[in-house]
């Protein structure tokens, strides 16, 4: 039986996350989607349902947009790693303000295809 002045799991998880700046964002492979929480979208400037991974490259800053989009592809093929990491630039779509943005993320696949990445984001500017 936990303490009185124990946190619940879930609370010292949010509390671990907002300490650390660290956003959170999950990606549908059928809608090619987002859900991204609050700190994900102030560190992107795009507003919730606008983002999808075509959309969201066009604002990686160009000289970092083809290493994003090979990891990209190489974390959502079938036969590719399964694991999404990239440090980058982007051009906030809102301000134009420049982010450097760390990016780490899983894949889930089901009968050999992605269905949904789940995956954290730092600003690390």
């Amino acid at each position: 039986m936990p303490r009185d002045d124990q946190l619940d799991p879930r609370d010292l998880l949010l509390q671990a996350l907002a300490a650390g700046n660290i956003g959170c964002w999950v990606w549908d492979a059928a809608t090619d989607g987002f859900t991204d929480d609050a700190r994900t979208i102030v560190s992107t400037g795009v507003w919730p349902g606008q983002r999808t991974t075509q959309s969201f490259s066009t604002h990686v800053h160009p000289d970092d947009r083809d290493v994003w989009v090979r990891q990209w592809v190489a974390a959502v093929v079938p036969a590719g790693t399964g694991v999404f990491h990239n440090e980058y630039r982007l051009v906030r779509p809102e301000d134009g303000k420049l982010r450097w943005l760390s990016d780490t993320a899983s894949v889930e696949f089901r009968n050999g295809a992605a269905v949904r990445m789940l995956g954290v984001m730092r600003d690390v500017t």
